[in-house]
């Protein structure tokens, strides 16, 4: 989950307006990648600077984030990169092909190396043309809030043989943040491979662009979950309007995995496939999710303690007021004061970010429990949890397997060493993804396949 975001990032919470500097880009035109150590940990980052007439145009990408604007300033050897929103500066010098310089954000400074051209990922699992499946491109409304969501029907190898209106199909749904129809992050695209899987196992499949992502528009100042399950509803029925397919089932991954529990309980799809969704109240899953990211940064128990306390309260005080806490700064030092938290000012500063900023995205998740809609649910479910998964703790799997009524086609089923992305990993945080070959587990994917076959 993406959109939820941790509210003590490492580094980034992306944000900005646009960039340009005049000047010519000269020697430092082109793409640029470094790694920063921070924390024990190593992120990659990658900057583009392109020639834009007379200015210069700079993007960064960084934790699975692209296409961050960036101030860039080319004086001579010399070479500026600003990031306003984020309080992140770059400063460096040409040294032969490389550019020597200091990174430096919220007052932690650090010596970081630039090196020429983009950052080289390998993706063993990425498909690769030609297929042996028909994929095709459409699209779809959602009329009721004016989303036009495009996307891609992949129909199953030897469809053109199969029993007419028996071949399942699977809508997915992707994870928080604006995701485009692959739910691309760090390269990896598990929802083409997923569609890949699918289609080469006699199930059809529709994945597509979120509104505002890819090709897809629609309205997204306000857009919630709830918004977001509307356009996946609407694909449900655009698909089981084709005519073409047997039983029609949603797959969705964190945010997406909750919306598949809330259109089951609605008795909307045939059968659901939620990868890591959240079953609980959004705020639990939050806290949950800062709390057990600062235990690996090595923060004391004490002060990991204190902020999941702090957050508490913000989050009750935003669901009270319908939005943000008005003069967050007086709020945040009182909290901390009334309830004895005692917490570094970077700590501090976080909070008063997350009480003050504006996301009625944020606000329904934190506010909305799923358990209503879990214990209305029908249709067989299946539902996956990685134990190392550091964004949605395993034991959701607990409180979904509760509030479901008994069904014998039901799987629930965590798995071993995998983490958010369902990847085999050692320590589950979310900067192993890029690190990792491998975009989702076989033995996940043979799982969800056997799994809608045997249905």
């Amino acid at each position: 989950m993406r959109r939820v975001v941790l509210t003590v990032a490492l580094l980034f919470v992306v944000a900005g307006c646009m960039f340009a500097q005049s000047g010519a880009a000269g020697k430092f035109a082109g793409y640029w990648n470094g790694v920063l150590s921070v924390g024990g940990q190593q992120i990659k980052m990658e900057f583009g600077i392109l020639e834009s007439g007379e200015s210069i145009e700079g993007t960064m990408a960084a934790q699975g984030q692209k296409g961050i604007p960036v101030d860039v300033t080319v004086k001579g050897d010399s070479l500026s990169l600003q990031v306003k929103p984020l309080n992140m500066t770059y400063a460096g010098v040409k040294f032969g092909a490389n550019v020597m310089g200091t990174f430096s954000q919220n007052g932690f400074t650090t010596a970081m190396m630039l090196f020429p051209g983009k950052i080289q990922r390998n993706r063993p699992q990425a498909p690769k043309a030609p297929y042996p499946y028909v994929a095709e491109e459409v699209t779809f409304t959602n009329s009721d809030e004016g989303s036009q969501l495009s996307g891609t029907v992949t129909y199953p190898v030897g469809y053109e043989n199969m029993k007419p209106g028996k071949v399942p199909v699977v809508v997915m749904v992707t994870g928080s943040g604006l995701q485009n129809r692959d739910e691309e992050v760090f390269d990896h695209k598990p929802f083409a491979v997923i569609a890949d899987w699918l289609a080469r196992n006699g199930i059809a499949s529709l994945r597509y662009d979120d509104r505002g992502a890819g090709k897809s528009v629609g309205p997204l100042e306000n857009a919630t979950s709830k918004n977001y399950a509307a356009d996946a509803k609407a694909a449900v029925e655009y698909v089981r309007g084709l005519k073409k397919f047997g039983k029609v089932g949603v797959l969705g991954h964190s945010e997406g995995g909750t919306i598949a529990l809330m259109l089951a309980g609605e008795g909307i799809p045939d059968y659901i496939i939620s990868m890591a969704g959240v079953a609980t109240q959004g705020v639990e899953c939050i806290v949950w999710q800062n709390v057990a990211l600062l235990e690996q940064q090595g923060v004391p128990e004490q002060m990991r303690s204190d902020y999941g306390k702090a957050l508490r309260v913000i989050y009750a005080q935003r669901v009270k007021n319908g939005g943000p806490v008005a003069d967050a700064q007086k709020f945040v030092q009182q909290m901390c004061s009334s309830e004895g938290l005692k917490l570094p000012p970077q700590f501090i500063a976080n909070l008063v970010a997350v009480a003050s900023l504006e996301s009625p995205w944020i606000d329904f998740f934190v506010a909305y429990d799923p358990a209503e809609a879990i214990g209305k649910i029908k249709c067989p479910v299946m539902a996956v949890n990685g134990t190392l998964d550091m964004q949605v703790p395993v034991e959701n799997l607990q409180v979904l397997g509760k509030l479901l009524r008994p069904n014998a086609k039901n799987m629930i089923k965590e798995y071993p060493g995998k983490n958010h992305l369902f990847q085999n990993c050692t320590k589950g945080n979310s900067l192993q993804y890029e690190e990792i070959e491998e975009t989702i587990s076989q033995d996940v994917l043979q799982d969800i396949s056997n799994w809608i076959k045997e249905l």
